[in-house]
């Protein structure tokens, strides 16, 4: 009689089990489950893509703004080396007519017998230089323009003999590169014309 009963109760016990799993596996494979956790899985990447997406959107946007601020420098200095170009362009000009002229006065005055006042530059002839113009720092009379009390190609003379570069002497005395390139020349011919007459 116990071995029946202990039988029944296994039994019993057996058929609840099974119950049990079955109904676990029915719910673990219901479709409808399956469906919402796929759909569950499905938001949780879309939201972390949408995050990554903001994160790349931001950094481009970052990448843009550096770019057109690069660009916009780049663009300035383009601008200003095209002015310091033209300015360096003028101050050649000039350079090379007053060259011009002197090898002009000095043939004149060679073929005059090499009288003192045709040994240079006439004083008589104007000497055409374009206008000053403040703005560019470009043109004009480099020996018209004062400045504490010297002219400025001597104060670019003396600079120069103390060993400065062009570029430091043009911050220096306010004038532009060219112009201070010019007056060095015109120096450095000046010199080795009373150089070639000793």
């Amino acid at each position: 009689m116990e071995l029946a009963t202990l039988l029944v109760v296994n039994a019993l016990l057996f058929l609840v089990l099974l119950l049990w799993l079955r109904r676990k596996v029915d719910r673990e494979l219901n479709a409808e489950r399956a469906i919402e956790r796929v759909r569950r899985e499905v938001a949780d990447l879309i939201t972390e893509l949408n995050g990554t997406t903001e994160r790349n959107i931001t950094l481009i946007e970052d990448r843009v703004k550096r770019i057109s601020d690069l660009l916009q420098k780049t663009d300035k200095r383009i601008a200003m080396l095209q002015r310091e170009s033209e300015k360096h362009d003028i101050g050649v000009g000039v350079y090379t007519d007053l060259m011009e002229r002197r090898r002009r006065a000095a043939r004149e005055s060679a073929g005059a017998g090499g009288s003192e006042e045709g040994s240079g530059v006439s004083e008589s002839a104007p000497r055409q230089m374009p206008a000053y113009d403040d703005s560019t720092g470009s043109g004009g009379d480099p020996e018209s323009r004062e400045g504490s009390g010297r002219s400025l190609r001597n104060r670019v003379r003396d600079l120069h003999r103390a060993g400065m570069s062009a570029e430091a002497i043009a911050r220096k005395v306010g004038s532009s590169l060219g112009e201070v390139e010019l007056i060095i020349g015109l120096e450095r011919d000046d010199e080795d014309g009373r150089a070639v007459e000793e």
